[in-house]
């Protein structure tokens, strides 16, 4: 099979990273994984399921990881009546597509099934998550690491995101909210990422094709 007929097969792509101000990917789990699913057309970068305690210094040779804690994301001490699990989490902007609320719905319902707590829908996680998902689409690229904003740690925090935990699924491709979210739960990463007891909330950004997921615990 020729390298042009190969590229026109891929009509979706996933990937997901798992990211804590206080844990650390194994060296030797760093590199992404590739793998062909011919049965659904997609083409999957699977990550690392499994951290570890960081318990040595940073040397910065372990790509995709926050391995220091944040000391600019402490918890607000200030009581948050709107925005709590269980409480109505629309938006008052109004800024949230109804096909990014059909992935929270789907995600939270997925959740339910476990006996999981429903994740807040966040308007500021959706606001940087969706310009994660126009900055892949304007800059052509497909990955967690933005040349704009660097990581998904960093952009976070240049939009004044503080948190404990988060994590970033990303995916491309896919035309509706079921599409992705049955993608993203068919693969182990995304999964463990959707039905995590970590986080507290969720944003979600989709700009022509371009989905990006945002889970955080503040």
């Amino acid at each position: 099979m020729n390298q042009k007929h190969t590229y026109r097969t891929v009509s979706a792509a996933l990937a997901a990273l798992l990211l804590t101000g206080a844990m650390v990917t194994p060296a030797s789990a760093a590199r992404p994984k590739w793998n062909w699913n011919w049965n659904n057309w997609n083409f999957i970068q699977l990550c690392p399921d499994q951290t570890v305690p960081d318990t040595t210094p940073d040397t910065d040779n372990t790509p995709d990881v926050d391995t220091t804690p944040d000391t600019d994301s402490k918890p607000d001490t200030t009581p948050d009546t709107d925005n709590k699990p269980g409480t109505d989490t629309t938006p008052d902007s109004g800024s949230v597509s109804s096909l990014e609320r059909q992935v929270v719905a789907l995600v939270n319902q997925e959740r339910a099934a476990y006996g999981l707590s429903p994740l807040t829908l966040s308007a500021d996680l959706s606001d940087g998550a969706r310009l994660k998902s126009q900055d892949m689409r304007d800059s052509r690229y497909f990955d967690h690491n933005s040349p704009t904003y660097g990581t998904p740690f960093e952009m976070m925090r240049s939009l004044g995101i503080t948190y404990r935990a988060a994590a970033e699924n990303i995916a491309m491709g896919y035309r509706t909210a079921e599409a992705v979210v049955n993608g993203w739960m068919n693969s182990p990463g995304h999964r463990a990422n959707i039905l995590s007891d970590k986080y507290t909330e969720i944003g979600v950004g989709h700009v022509d094709g371009y989905w990006t997921q945002w889970f955080v615990n503040r």
